[in-house]
């Protein structure tokens, strides 16, 4: 395999982040080391598009309020994708998820922050255990 292919290969991840809060970004990098799940951390919602290009996550958290895209927006592109990984929103600000979930036929996941790190876990896992590899 040439570099060129190697640089451009699509790298299965348990879970990819998307939090624009560094000392959150810390502590659930920090946490995904610790329980052994594979995991990428970008900070905004453009990012998110872009990593996935070269990620392929089985879970995907968003915040909501992101910068560029927001996690709303972010979702909705994700969702339209083949083989989307499982969806989840995470916000303080559950008016807007709401708003958001009520144009949808599948409403998204949502998780109340500040989030439990033990709740995360529990949901995570639970994923990891039904989804099957790609």
């Amino acid at each position: 395999m040439s570099m060129e292919s190697f640089s451009r290969a699509v790298r299965d991840v348990d879970v990819m982040v998307a939090e624009d809060d560094k000392h959150q970004c810390d502590e659930l990098h920090a946490f995904f080391d610790w329980s052994d799940m594979s995991h990428h951390i970008v900070n905004d919602g453009p990012s998110v598009l872009q990593a996935l290009e070269r990620f392929r996550p089985k879970v995907l958290i968003l915040d909501i309020r992101l910068p560029g895209l927001d996690g709303i927006q972010v979702a909705e592109q994700v969702a339209k994708r083949a083989n989307p990984p499982v969806t989840v929103l995470v916000s303080g600000h559950l008016d807007s998820v709401i708003a958001a979930n009520q144009r949808r036929a599948q409403p998204f996941p949502v998780i109340e922050k500040p989030v439990s790190l033990k709740v995360l876990g529990k949901f995570i896992r639970g994923v990891l255990e039904k989804k099957p590899d790609a």
